[in-house]
């Protein structure tokens, strides 16, 4: 939406508003104060309301226009393709800072990612420009899959990640049974330092991120961490704090975009 649109749309919402907070007063002889004072709110709500829509509405296309930005500072810099963008179902901006300051302070040998994309691309540009690593990305749709294949061989990335398709399917984990990644495409997966639960995608059942651990939990090295994305929602908070109560783990809370979640295990 453009700026010009946007301050029409406020410009209206004033004008609607300010009509209800000046109508009132004639209702008062007609129904009384009761009346004028509920349509006067509705006024000021409608106001604020669009006055909040324009406000997101700027910070996104300021943000998307900043990407943009550093997307043409890069390719002179470097001669590189811009990274996808983030946010929506990417992986947010400040995600992968933190995700950055991870890589760069611990050094993973070895990173295993559940939900496969931005984060993706990112972390092996990283590993290329700053260090040695590898990376395990699983994604449980085909076509996904492929697609972050494809931006990494665009990027001369493909020899450092192994992106793994494993379907989802209903499967008995520690005597319950959960929607999750199918683990006997899982096997050869181990020694993991770095472990970003992204995945599955949170909406599709309750509990179905919470395998990711048991699963895990006895191919983790000895320095490992793991990142839990959108851990503000109400499944995933009950989970990290299932995970860090069972197998004992210290847990740190990220204020982050959605919220991010990061345990380590308890010396």
């Amino acid at each position: 939406m453009s700026n010009d649109s946007s301050a029409k749309r406020l410009r209206r919402f004033r004008t609607g508003g300010a009509a209800l907070f000046l109508g009132s007063v004639p209702v008062i002889w007609l129904v009384g104060p009761a009346a004028a004072y509920t349509l006067g709110v509705i006024g000021v709500a409608a106001y604020l309301y669009a006055r909040d829509r324009v406000t997101r509405e700027q910070y996104r296309t300021l943000r998307s226009q900043n990407e943009a930005a550093l997307d043409a500072r890069r390719i002179i810099d470097h001669g590189a393709f811009p990274l996808p963008r983030a946010g929506g179902w990417a992986a947010s901006s400040d995600l992968l800072a933190l995700l950055g300051e991870l890589t760069l302070a611990r050094r993973p040998a070895h990173i295993v990612e559940l939900g496969s994309g931005l984060s993706t691309v990112f972390l092996a540009e990283l590993l290329r420009r700053h260090g040695h690593g590898r990376i395990t990305s699983i994604d449980h749709d085909a076509q996904y899959a492929e697609q972050t294949r494809e931006r990494l061989r665009a990027r001369g990335l493909d020899d450092l990640v192994t992106v793994v398709c494993a379907p989802i399917r209903e499967q008995e984990i520690e005597g319950a049974r959960y929607p999750w990644y199918d683990c006997e495409q899982l096997e050869d997966v181990d020694c993991i330092d770095l472990l970003l639960v992204d995945g599955p995608i949170g909406s599709s059942a309750r509990s179905c991120r919470y395998p990711a651990l048991p699963v895990f939990k006895g191919r983790l090295s000895a320095d490992a961490v793991i990142v839990v994305d959108d851990a503000d929602r109400d499944d995933e908070r009950a989970m990290v704090a299932a995970w860090s109560a069972d197998y004992g783990m210290d847990l740190e809370w990220h204020a982050l975009d959605g919220g991010a979640a990061v345990l380590t295990l308890r010396r």
